[in-house]
């Protein structure tokens, strides 16, 4: 994957090495197909580059159903890590299926109930938001 806004990563055009190029799924539509790459590589940066997620360390995925979600929360889960996720209420069996350990919705009993008064203790490792930003633990305001 190219980076986002690196080598003309948004022109209508663009080149790339052999190795950076899957082709597209029959099943998928070429808009569909198209967000794919931005998604993963959105929730790649997050986790892997900037929270720099390690086995073992817990992450909270805002959003696990969503299109950034999605990717956080299985990249999470194959990276070995815990992974808590939020989502309404009928997408709870969707990520547990993806490799969720935990999902709540933010309603209760929910968020603020699973951390409680004890968010700086039981803080997972690193958060994402449906910007895709992933921060560690130590930057997050409890």
């Amino acid at each position: 994957m190219n980076d986002w806004f690196a080598d003309g990563a948004t022109a209508e055009f663009c080149i790339t090495l052999p190795q950076n190029i899957a082709r597209k799924p029959a099943t998928l539509s070429h808009e569909i197909a198209a967000s794919v790459p931005i998604d993963a590589l959105t929730s790649w940066q997050g986790l892997i580059d900037r929270a720099k997620l390690e086995p073992g360390e817990r992450v909270l995925v805002h959003g696990g159903a969503g299109a950034v979600g999605l990717y956080a929360l299985q990249l999470g889960h194959i990276r070995g890590a815990c992974v808590i996720t939020t989502v309404s209420a009928q997408d709870i069996d969707f990520v547990k299926r993806l490799g969720a350990e935990e999902a709540m919705t933010i309603k209760p009993p929910g968020l603020k109930q699973r951390f409680g008064t004890r968010m700086s203790s039981s803080m997972p490792s690193a958060v994402t938001r449906s910007s895709g930003h992933g921060v560690s633990s130590s930057q997050v305001d409890a």
